[in-house]
């Protein structure tokens, strides 16, 4: 069967109109004004039992300029393009082509199936833009990679990509880049592509401070030279993905152990300077293992004695000098070696119950200042999947505090709609004065909860007057709670467990967190009296 329609004045034309279900010679289409491929019907591969018929269907010397989506021609994705083209063979040159990013995805399977049809060769085939590309013929079979890195497609801002910066998608490199190299950036977007692989330039800015942000758990790569960054957030460090990290040419003169996380290979500090001491020994070693597999990305120089030397020339001595006197050293050494050991263990072991013990002594004689900067009282930490904690959580807990006139934060109430969730998470964190964790047995299961608790512990150890209280609403043992900064506050009986028996936990709460508070006592034993007996039929 021949179906001749050439030098029409077609303007579309649909994708049912030569997948046919069965065998055919020829469907002419060209000389037309065909600059559209539709769908209307619903057409969908998969809705037949196997793909039936076939021939040569010719749409040369049209309008067409993009190649469609596999999803816009009722295919899941360009391998069923690829099957359908061992059955259908088309000629699609003299149309004014855009070669970009979805160009490319097709260009191999029509070379393969241009080796059985014939119908694929002398295509005529050429882009016609971008001006770059024009009068290339693009060819599978020539292998010129850096020519396919021309094919591009645009990310605008609609899809997040950030002011005066340029996004595309690049597959021949399998990646996205988000170029905002000298856009006078003074931190990092709070908002960029959402896609995998990112590749981020964000060199020759005025960035002083490197926030962790979520999107950076889908970043291959990030390069943050020629700024003025003095402090990096050393959970980048943990994150597995990102494996080129380019931080030369900064103002860091302090290093976190964190970095030990990252190949010498996969971090550029370029050339810093920093104060060696011995706990910077770790420095040395880090060095040494990058000089072993070649990479000589980082230059550190250690000042010692008004001048500046490479690190891995300095000796374990020179981190850490003392001054040596062999008959004490002889005597002492051996005791004092075991002492320190014994306080290292037991410090190591106990360092946060150190650390609340020494808070509670602190709090009796410290007295709470009311901040201008604080917003909220309580800020209420838990797993809003666990709808059992969670209930008690708004219903009993929260209505109690606010009713004894404390302002309370609830993450998924009070935080702003379409805001970046982490950034808000560390926000009201800091214009908090006082925590409440509601441990649940899932609490620790969640990254949310995870990077939540983990600012809360920070704001509490670097803010004497801030306090935290545990609820043990599961009545977790502490063998059962794998943090150990959560596990201190059950190790120590700090923790209030949920399942009391005297009725009074919010009382007790109200009374830990109020510590130098002076609310009115008639309303606090009205209040107290109605949400005990709430807690009492809670429980």
């Amino acid at each position: 069967m021949h179906i001749k329609l050439k030098r029409n004045r077609l303007h579309s034309i649909d994708i049912t109109n030569f997948y046919l279900g069965y065998w055919f010679y020829k469907l002419d289409y060209s000389h037309n004004k065909i600059s559209e491929i539709t769908n209307k019907l619903n057409w969908n591969v998969f809705r037949r039992d196997k793909i039936v018929g076939g021939g040569l269907v010719k749409l040369n010397a049209n309008h067409l300029t993009h190649f469609p989506t596999p999803e816009e021609v009722g295919l899941t994705d360009v391998t069923q393009a690829f099957k359908l083209a061992f059955t259908y063979a088309y000629q699609i040159g003299d149309n004014p082509w855009h070669c970009d990013c979805r160009c490319i995805k097709y260009i191999k399977s029509v070379d393969l199936a241009s080796r059985k049809f014939k119908g694929f060769k002398n295509n005529n085939l050429s882009c016609y833009s971008p001006p770059q590309l024009k009068g290339y013929t693009p060819d599978a079979s020539k292998g010129n990679s850096s020519f396919y890195d021309l094919f591009i497609c645009n990310i605008t801002m609609k899809n997040k990509c950030p002011p005066r910066c340029y996004c595309f998608q690049q597959p021949s490199q399998k990646r996205v880049v988000v170029n905002c190299d000298l856009s006078q950036q003074w931190k990092l977007p709070t908002h960029v592509p959402d896609f995998d692989n990112l590749d981020i330039n964000l060199s020759r800015n005025k960035i002083k401070t490197v926030e962790y942000l979520v999107y950076l758990r889908k970043t291959k790569r990030i390069d943050l030279s020629y700024n003025r960054i003095v402090y990096i957030d050393p959970l980048i460090f943990e994150i597995k993905t990102l494996t080129n990290i380019n931080l030369s040419q900064n103002r860091m003169n302090v290093l976190d152990k964190s970095v030990l996380l990252k190949s010498p290979c996969n971090i550029a500090f370029g050339e810093i300077k920093i104060v060696c001491t011995c706990e910077m020994l770790w420095i040395k070693i880090w060095l040494e293992r990058g000089n072993s597999q070649n990479c000589n990305r980082n230059h550190v120089k250690c000042e010692l004695k008004s001048k500046h030397i490479n690190a891995m020339l300095l000796s374990r001595e020179d981190f850490c000098p003392v001054e040596r006197n062999d008959t004490v050293i002889f005597i002492t050494l051996p005791t004092a070696t075991f002492l320190c050991f014994i306080c290292f263990v037991t410090f190591m072991s106990l360092k946060y119950e150190i650390k609340l013990i020494v808070r509670k002594i602190q709090n009796r004689f410290t007295t709470t200042i009311m901040n201008s900067e604080i917003d909220f009282d309580v800020y209420i930490s838990m797993n809003i999947e666990n709808q059992d904690g969670t209930a008690w959580a708004i219903q009993t807990l929260n209505v109690y505090l606010e009713q004894n006139g404390l302002k309370t934060c609830i993450p998924y109430r009070d935080f702003e709609p379409g805001g970046v969730h982490v950034e808000q998470i560390y926000t009201n964190i800091i214009r908090s004065r006082f925590y409440i964790v509601v441990l649940t047995e899932d609490y620790q299961e969640s990254q949310h909860q995870n990077i939540e608790w983990n600012h809360i512990w920070s704001s509490f150890k670097c803010e004497d007057r801030k306090n935290i209280v545990v609820i043990n609403f599961d009545a977790l043992d502490s063998a059962n709670i794998y943090d150990r900064r959560l596990k201190a506050f059950c190790r120590l009986g700090y923790a209030f467990e949920f399942c009391n028996f005297d009725h009074r936990l919010l009382c007790n709460i109200r009374n830990s967190l109020n510590l130098s508070l002076r609310i009115n006592q008639n309303t606090t034993s009205y209040s107290g009296n109605r949400s005990d007996q709430n807690i009492n039929s809670e429980n």
